[in-house]
């Protein structure tokens, strides 16, 4: 599809739109939010699974370390016992989504946040590490 063919659909898809609106639907289709972004856009499916495989990995072991500390006083480095565990009951949550034919491309990119968010974290930890080991010298 060339830049002119996407022109004409964007076009057709605005007339059509219009059309409804003015024809007594109107306020459903006003209501129902921008005609551009919806589920069955290309990139929703691949955004949502990463993006909630890295705030699944940031809030269900954030929570977790508070929990602990907060009622029993266990901090996870002295005890990564429950940190381990977490871990593990995320990624068998992970393989149940991947085991259902539904889920199962959602569950990919789910594990992709998974697995790039501990990455990226401690990619940034040495980083930070290292210029501040490098610049008290």
């Amino acid at each position: 599809m060339t830049t002119d063919e996407g022109a004409d659909l964007a076009h057709t898809t605005d007339v059509r739109e219009t059309s409804r609106a003015s024809s007594g639907g109107g306020r459903r289709a006003a209501l129902s939010g921008p005609s551009f972004w919806h589920r069955d856009h290309p990139v929703f499916l691949p955004l949502a699974g990463f993006f909630t495989g890295t705030l699944t990995v940031l809030l269900v072991l954030g929570v977790l370390g508070l929990v602990l500390k907060a009622l029993f006083d266990v901090d996870l480095s002295e005890h990564p016992g429950p940190f381990f565990v977490a871990i593990l009951a995320l990624f068998v949550l992970n393989v149940l989504l991947l085991v259902a034919p539904g889920t199962r491309r959602f569950a990919r990119y789910m594990l992709f946040g998974l697995l790039a968010t501990p990455v990226v974290v401690s990619g940034v930890a040495a980083a930070t590490l290292f210029v501040l080991v490098r610049a008290d010298g």
